[in-house]
């Protein structure tokens, strides 16, 4: 027999119950947003600490690279009699010139992996300084005696006696005309003339030419154009004192330091005839130094210790003697006898028509600059820089751009050339005892660049 199933047959086998089959929902336009972002915002957050891991990495190459440089600037100074590097003596290039030598490759060494292309001249906070290469010989715009060197890091200036010291330095020309003798190094960022018949027991530097018209000797090197010489900045210098030391007005006649080391006189100061002066100091003056007759009149035995900070001009136009430094913002001249046991600096220029001795030796304690050139313990060596070297003070202000830091080198303001943003707001610095490490751009004004650095605060504003 056979059995028909008919379709009303098999519709009756279905369960009345039976529930209809699901469908899948698909994602909402919302939805897919949500979870693109939730993917994008992983992403991100990886890629990020993917990114800080490799700047992490740059940032420790480049604390290598810097104690390389401390150990070399070390293994410098035992061949060189204590002496650490200098630019301001290197008559062809910079400090890369004598630490190569004690480097196995300077070329890796002195280029922080945040600033690798040269920048043809005054770096960035992401380009070298230094010279570039445009189908010929390298060169560097503006600075050719940068031509053979690149680097990202600079010298701390302080560090090297010679960059601060000699018997004499001058912005301007310096005119050694009398019969004189200079114990110490002669230094002028201009020409040096000499006319008369003095001694130069030292070096003599010059940024222009050296011509020795007279009977002067000359028992060390001369150096003749030599770039980038400059003197301290008197006018810093003056402002620096005013702003930390508390100057006490100086009286009108004899000058007495035994309470107050530090005396101001806004003016002139001209004394004449005989000057008495008690204890030692320094004598600041907003105008110009004009001395006649015996200076100072008790010095029978010694001279009186007093340095003299002056903004205008000095001149001496008697018997001198002196156990101190001379600063003037303007020129210097001196007429007659004298003896000077420290240093004359002037941002003008110097004229010497007398006869007289200039010894350069220890600074007393009590000058206004004793302190610099003499190496501190965790002093400031060498550290992220757009330039070779810099000067830092304590009024140095923040720089405007920190990409571009102090790119015009004003002497006011060298603490901008290592503030930049080259490793997330900081920098990598390197100690004189090879101790390196990474400081916040405001952390710059806290290190001690100088025994004469007052370490100040400052604002790094959050936009930059």
């Amino acid at each position: 027999m056979r059995y028909c199933l008919t379709s009303s047959k098999i519709l009756s086998s279905v369960h009345p119950h039976a529930a209809p089959a699901r469908r899948r929902r698909a994602f909402s336009l919302s939805e897919l947003l949500v979870v693109i972002a939730a993917m994008a915002i992983l992403i991100s957050l990886v890629i990020g600490s993917l990114g800080r891991a490799r700047e992490l990495s740059r940032i420790a190459v480049c604390l290598s690279n810097l104690h390389q440089l401390a150990v070399a600037a070390n293994a410098y100074a035992v061949r060189n009699h204590g002496a650490l590097p200098s630019d301001d003596f290197t008559a062809n290039g910079t400090w890369v010139h004598e630490l190569a030598p004690y480097v196995h490759n300077m070329q890796a060494a002195d280029i922080c992996p945040d600033a690798t292309l040269p920048a043809g001249g005054i770096g960035t906070a992401s380009l070298a300084w230094g010279s570039i290469n445009m189908g010929g010989p390298p060169y560097a715009a503006g600075y050719p005696w940068l031509a053979n060197d690149i680097g990202s890091y600079g010298l701390n200036n302080y560090v090297s006696t010679s960059a601060t010291s000699g018997a004499l330095t001058s912005m301007g020309t310096a005119t050694v005309g009398g019969t004189d003798t200079f114990s110490g190094n002669v230094m002028s960022a201009n020409n040096i003339v000499g006319i008369g018949n003095s001694l130069v027991n030292g070096n003599v530097i010059a940024g222009g030419t050296v011509t020795a018209v007279g009977a002067t000797g000359i028992t060390g090197t001369v150096s003749q154009n030599v770039q980038g010489l400059s003197p301290p900045d008197v006018t810093e210098m003056f402002d620096q004192m005013l702003a930390y030391d508390n100057p006490w007005p100086a009286g009108s006649g004899n000058l007495d330091f035994s309470t107050h080391p530090v005396q101001i006189i806004n003016g002139n100061f001209s004394p004449s005839g005989q000057t008495t002066i008690t204890g030692s100091g320094t004598l600041m003056v907003t105008g110009n130094v004009d001395v006649t007759g015996q200076f100072p009149s008790n010095h029978v035995g010694g001279s009186v210790n007093m340095n003299i900070v002056c903004l205008g001009t000095v001149q001496f136009h008697g018997q001198t003697s002196i156990n101190g430094s001379i600063y003037a913002a303007g020129g210097v001249k001196f007429s007659d006898g004298y003896y000077l046991h420290g240093s004359i600096v002037t941002n003008g220029t110097f004229t010497d028509r007398g006869n007289g001795t200039i010894v350069q030796g220890p600074t007393p304690p009590f000058d206004a600059r004793s302190s610099m050139g003499i190496t501190l313990p965790g002093q400031p060596l060498f550290a992220d820089a757009i330039w070779v070297d810099a000067s830092p003070q304590s009024m140095d202000p923040v720089p405007d751009n920190l990409n571009l830091g102090n790119s015009t080198l004003a002497n006011n303001d060298e603490l901008g050339i290592f503030c930049i943003n080259r490793h997330l707001n900081q920098v990598n610095v390197v100690n004189t005892d090879g101790s390196a490490h990474t400081v916040p751009l405001a952390g710059l004004w806290q290190l001690q660049w100088s025994t004469n650095f007052r370490p100040s605060t400052v604002t790094i504003p959050q936009s930059w």
